[in-house]
């Protein structure tokens, strides 16, 4: 399982995230999304994880967790990687 923690510094539930990451002994990257990102024309029809991520930091939706190249909010993050620990 490929898993990719996207957040911004000093945010809380982005550390939460990632110290349940850590609880769950889930093996993750971890990326710091800049909040002086500028997104290029078409940023938003490119498709690619590190635009999704920036899109997420412009609507607040941090921190942002990719699952095997699926991008995930927290919580549903958290609801699939416990169906994976179960299965």
């Amino acid at each position: 399982m490929d898993v990719k923690l996207y957040g911004k510094p000093g945010c809380k539930l982005c550390e939460g995230a990632e110290e349940k990451l850590v609880l769950m002994k889930v093996p993750y990257e971890k990326y710091i999304i800049d909040f002086f990102s500028t997104p290029h024309n078409g940023w938003r029809d490119d498709d690619s994880v590190d635009v999704q991520a920036l899109h997420c930091l412009i609507n607040n939706h941090i921190p942002m967790i990719v699952i095997d190249g699926k991008p995930y909010a927290y919580a549903a993050a958290m609801r699939e990687l416990k169906k994976a620990k179960i299965a």
